[in-house]
C-alpha cells in the first residue's frame, strides 16, 4: 500500500483541482495510477473533477495546466514516503483562508518613502489631435481638464477601489504629452507618500481617469478614440522593493 499526502489549500476550485491531479498523476509509475485515481476521486468533490485518463490527456496540453505547473513545486517518493505539493510564495493577499475578500492590516508595517508611476495612452485620430494641438475644442482646454481629473482621482482612490487604504499623499504629478506621430496623448502620473503601503493604485487610478477625461472632452469629434493601455511603469519603497517596466 502506498501513501500519498496532498497539501492543497484551495481544494474546491475546478482548475486548481485538475492541475494538482495532473501534476501528481504524471509523476507516478503506471502501476500506481489505478490506486491514485480511486484515492483522488474520494478526495476531491465530484463536481470538480471526474478522474479518467481522458480528462488528463485533454488537460495536459492546456494553458491552465502549464500555468499551474509553473506555480507549484513537486517532490515524489514512493513506498514509505510521500508526494507533496507546496504552493509558491506568491499568494493573493486580499483574500482570507476561506477565499473571502479582506482588507490587509498594515499596522505592523514600517513607514517608508514610496513612489509609483503609471502611464496611459489615448489614441485620438488626426482630427481630434489637431483640435487639441490648436486648443480649439468646443469643451475647452483638454489637457488642463484631464490633468485636474487625474489629480482628483488619485486622491479618491480609496473610495473607488474597495480594499485600498486611505493614504496621506505627499505629492501627485500628472503630465500630458502630445504624441504627434501617433496622434495620441501620453499620460504619466507620479504619486508619492511616506506611509505603510504603496501608491501603485493611486497612480493607476489617476492615469485611468485622466485618460477618460481626454476621451470625454473629445468624444463629440471622434467616436473612434481608444485608450490603448493603462499600466504601472515603476515603483519604489516597501517590502517588495523596486520595480521598473523598462528594466
Amino acid at each position: 500500500m502506498y501513501t500519498y499526502t496532498l497539501k492543497i489549500k484551495e481544494k474546491r476550485k475546478r482548475l486548481f483541482s485538475i492541475g494538482i491531479f495532473y501534476v501528481i498523476h504524471a509523476q507516478m509509475k503506471r502501476s500506481h495510477h489505478t490506486y491514485f485515481l480511486k484515492l483522488i476521486n474520494n478526495f476531491l468533490p465530484r463536481s470538480s473533477l471526474c478522474c479518467h485518463s481522458s480528462v488528463v490527456c485533454r488537460f495536459q496540453s492546456s494553458y491552465y495546466y502549464n500555468r499551474l505547473v509553473s506555480n507549484f513545486s513537486t517532490t515524489r517518493t514512493v513506498k514509505g514516503n510521500s508526494i507533496s505539493l507546496g504552493r509558491s510564495e506568491k499568494v493573493l493577499t486580499h483574500a482570507d483562508n476561506t477565499g473571502n475578500a479582506k482588507m490587509i492590516d498594515i499596522s505592523e508595517k514600517k513607514t517608508t518613502r514610496r513612489v509609483a508611476v503609471a502611464a496611459s495612452r489615448v489614441s485620438l485620430g488626426a482630427t481630434a489631435f489637431e483640435l487639441i494641438l490648436k486648443n480649439k475644442l468646443e469643451k475647452g482646454d483638454v489637457l488642463a481638464v484631464a490633468k485636474i481629473a487625474g489629480i482628483n482621482a488619485a486622491k479618491q482612490t480609496h473610495l473607488l477601489i474597495p480594499l485600498c487604504h486611505s493614504i496621506m499623499l505627499s505629492g501627485i504629478d500628472v503630465q500630458l504629452l502630445l504624441n504627434q506621430e501617433r496622434h495620441a496623448v501620453d499620460i504619466r502620473v507620479t504619486v508619492r507618500t511616506n506611509g505603510q503601503t504603496g501608491v501603485e493604485m493611486e497612480a493607476l487610478v489617476g492615469a485611468s481617469v485622466s485618460s477618460l477625461a481626454v476621451y470625454d472632452m473629445c468624444k463629440g469629434v471622434s467616436k473612434g478614440i481608444t485608450i490603448d493601455y493603462t499600466r504601472l511603469e515603476e515603483k519604489t519603497g516597501g517590502a517588495n522593493g523596486t520595480y521598473s517596466r523598462s528594466a
